[in-house]
């Protein structure tokens, strides 16, 4: 019987594990791809001396295959060994999703990983697992205060994608000499990834509970008491979807992104609600006493 461990240390496991492989194998393959465009031509195949676009689609082709297959590999790894130790697989699959670190259930990422026959029977079993109903905490494992920052992964992960976007623009450029091109993507490069370093380097925390109330990196600190209609909203635009946590408090109806926080949804609520009953049973403990 595996030694059972805690949701959080599968999770920063997977992220090392997950992440890092794909990082890796990204940066080994943008690195070997751009060597090919600075090498001679005599060390290149004949047909790419006339068809050098044949040569950056095969480099496209080859940055996005190869760390998707070296990533899947590891998702496999990560998963069986996750999900066949630790108690609640249902907060570990939600969070690991949140987090990027395994495929859709049934999604078609998770249909190109390949598992032996023995791996597959020992993930049926977890999805067995995954088929009962979700647990609800009850607060006793609550901590005293939860703060909540912006997911890092995210937002690294981004930026990196966006570095082996401008290296490939700077190919593209280099090998065509257009640099009308070139100019225009690089500033919608700069701008797009200026919001994700900016998000990255913020260490601020951005959402706050206790027993006392909440605070937001919006708002000031409000009891209980003063917010009312918490919940959240999911708004999809052109395939991009966004998660929003919506509340009413003495500066009025507030509407704050949580999409790229280190938390679910619906974790957030049953937070609040923890939270709030705690608030209530103090509250009503001193007009007792």
């Amino acid at each position: 019987m595996p030694e059972t461990i805690t949701v959080d240390e599968a999770l920063k496991k997977g992220r090392k594990m997950v992440h890092g492989i794909y990082n890796i194998a990204l940066f080994c393959t943008a690195v070997i791809v751009l060597g090919l465009f600075f090498c001679s031509e005599e060390h290149l195949p004949v047909i790419f001396h006339s068809e050098p676009i044949l040569l950056i689609m095969i480099s496209v082709a080859a940055i996005i295959v190869l760390p998707t297959i070296c990533n899947n590999i590891a998702i496999t790894q990560w998963k069986l060994w996750a999900f066949e130790r630790v108690e609640n697989v249902h907060d570990l699959y939600e969070q690991a999703r949140n987090w990027h670190i395994i495929n859709k259930q049934g999604g078609f990422f998770e249909k190109l990983e390949v598992l032996t026959p023995k791996q597959k029977q020992r993930w049926r079993l977890v999805e067995a697992k995954l088929a009962q109903p979700y647990p609800f905490d009850d607060g006793v494992t609550v901590p005293a205060e939860t703060l909540i920052y912006f997911r890092k992964e995210w937002e690294r992960n981004r930026l990196i994608l966006l570095v082996v976007f401008f290296l490939g623009l700077v190919i593209f450029t280099i090998v065509t000499g257009n640099f009308v091109v070139g100019v225009i993507g690089s500033v919608i490069i700069y701008y797009v990834g200026k919001d994700h370093y900016d998000a990255y380097k913020n260490n601020d925390v951005q959402i706050k509970m206790n027993d006392k109330g909440m605070l937001t990196d919006k708002t000031p600190f409000f009891s209980w008491d003063e917010i009312s209609d918490l919940k959240t909203e999911v708004h999809s635009v052109r395939g991009s979807m966004t998660i929003n946590l919506t509340y009413n408090c003495p500066c009025g109806e507030r509407e704050i992104e949580i999409t790229n926080l280190g938390i679910r949804g619906d974790k957030l609520l049953q937070l609040a609600e923890v939270y709030r009953s705690r608030y209530e049973t103090e509250k009503a403990r001193e007009s007792t006493s």
